[in-house]
């Protein structure tokens, strides 16, 4: 009867200690989840206040180059669409075969812009890209002018593939 007794406590400190265990990983994956998000959408928003790039309409070559360098600086992201302040698309950049609009689609810049154009940042739930079977999310940044009015968004699609290999490798 003693031996039973203290097999289930050493099954019961081990089940408490496991569980603990789990926790601290569980909440490392998120943080680390949130911060690789957190310096996508600080990279995203540089681009946007620093060069201006949804003011720069006029001049679409200076545009491309702009939103194409942001790819190459951010290589999990797979494209990013600027909307101007009435929704419309005004520029994209992206590393997908032209057939591919992946998970930024018309339905879905319309849905975003409609509900999340009052939000600084918006980021959506967890897709996974049918064409190439990883998570993405779709980030969002509003652009505001120098007088703190909206004049438009930047919409990014980032591959949480990095952070799915991370999770998975964590025992």
């Amino acid at each position: 009867l003693i031996g039973g007794m203290n097999l289930y406590k050493t099954y019961s400190d081990n089940k408490q200690i496991i569980a603990a265990e789990q926790e601290v990983l569980v909440k490392d994956a998120i943080n680390k989840v949130r911060d690789h998000i957190k310096e996508k959408v600080s990279m995203l928003a540089a681009v946007i206040y620093v060069s201006d790039v949804i003011n720069v309409t006029n001049d679409n070559r200076e545009q491309e180059i702009i939103l194409a360098r942001a790819l190459a600086q951010n290589e999990d992201v797979s494209q990013i669409v600027l909307l101007d302040s009435k929704g419309k698309e005004i520029g994209r950049q992206s590393r997908l075969e032209t057939r591919n609009l992946g998970q930024i689609t018309d339905e879905r810049k319309k849905e975003i812009f409609k509900n999340e154009k009052t939000k600084e940042t918006y980021i959506s739930k967890l897709y996974i890209d049918e064409n190439v079977n990883e998570p993405v999310v779709i980030i969002s940044i509003i652009s505001r002018d120098r007088f703190g009015d909206f004049n438009g968004m930047m919409l990014a699609e980032l591959s949480m593939k990095s952070m799915w290999e991370l999770i998975s490798s964590m025992k």
